[in-house]
């Protein structure tokens, strides 16, 4: 009876799966997949490092760009005593700098002393004043998983 078959030749009924078992396995691997799903959206989202840029200067500062590797974001401009943030992703080892325009249309490129890479998660948060960084306060650590 290895066959599936009896001895007359018929099919033996033990070798069927049961309907219900098909649907409990398809049930299991699409609740498994969609558990997949969440953590790695979860992961994804929790990936980066939140950016605040504070002007604490007496002029509006205006276009400002924040570079890290491989990507630059666009904060809008800032009045003063105002302040905005935005999560950033680098893709690698990377610096942070930040670009702007400031009262008198000058472009400047200001770096701001910290480091990221593609696992850095945290926050960084920027001070300018008078056209320069006046402080920077790094609460980044890297995070493999």
């Amino acid at each position: 009876m290895i066959s599936g078959k009896t001895q007359d030749g018929n099919k033996d009924d033990c070798s069927r799966t049961p309907a219900w078992s098909r649907w409990a396995v398809l049930a299991l691997s699409l609740t498994t997949a969609f558990l997949c799903f969440v953590v790695l959206a979860q992961v994804e989202h929790a990936r980066g490092v939140t950016v605040s840029i504070h002007n604490v200067g007496k002029t509006e500062i205006r276009h400002i760009k924040v570079y890290v590797t491989g990507v630059c974001y666009d904060f809008g401009a800032l009045s003063p005593l105002d302040s905005r943030r935005l999560r950033v992703a680098p893709l690698g080892e990377s610096g942070l700098e930040v670009g702007f325009t400031d009262a008198t249309n000058s472009q400047r490129r200001l770096t701001a002393e910290c480091f990221l890479d593609g696992f850095s998660v945290g926050d960084v948060a920027i001070k300018i004043a008078d056209n320069r960084v006046i402080d920077v306060v790094d609460e980044t650590r890297t995070r493999y998983f």
